[in-house]
Order: structure tokens, then sequence, then C-alpha cells
């Protein structure tokens, strides 16, 4: 996973200019995302696997390649970057 201007990602007070993903089975595998919750940035990510017809997302986040889980009930938004 690339460290790139992952400094600058952490620095964002607001959420990314365009639309949050809505369909989660649209995600491909390696698409790079800001995962935000409760308005407040996280992480970037990339998509491991988008499975349960758009219920459930694997993510991988960038710096610590921790494998990640979100369920479509999740308070989590997606935004392609």
């Amino acid at each position: 996973m690339g460290q790139r201007a992952l400094s600058s990602f952490r620095r964002r007070a607001e959420p990314p200019a365009g639309q949050a993903v809505q369909q989660w089975e649209s995600l491909r595998h390696v698409d790079w995302v800001e995962v935000w919750s409760a308005g407040c940035f996280r992480y970037a990510a990339f998509v491991d696997e988008a499975g349960g017809c758009g219920r459930l997302l694997w993510v991988i986040e960038d710096g610590t390649a921790c494998r990640r889980l979100f369920l479509r009930g999740d308070t989590v938004t997606f935004y392609l970057i």
C-alpha cells in the first residue's frame, strides 16, 4: 500500500466534493476510497472485496494494511478518490 499523500488526507476537515458511494456493489477491487464516520475522516483505503449484493464491503486501510469489514447498516460513508 502506498503512502502517497496520506498526510494530506488526515488534515481534511470536510468530505470530498464528490458524491458519497451509494451503491457499494459498484466499487471494484483496488478502488481508492476515503472512509468517513460521524462526520470525521477516518482513513484512506483500497477496496479489497465488495459482496453480498452490496451488503458488505472489505477494505484495506492504507498505512497499516489492516483489512476491515463493513456491513450496509454501519454508520460509515465512502468517497471515491
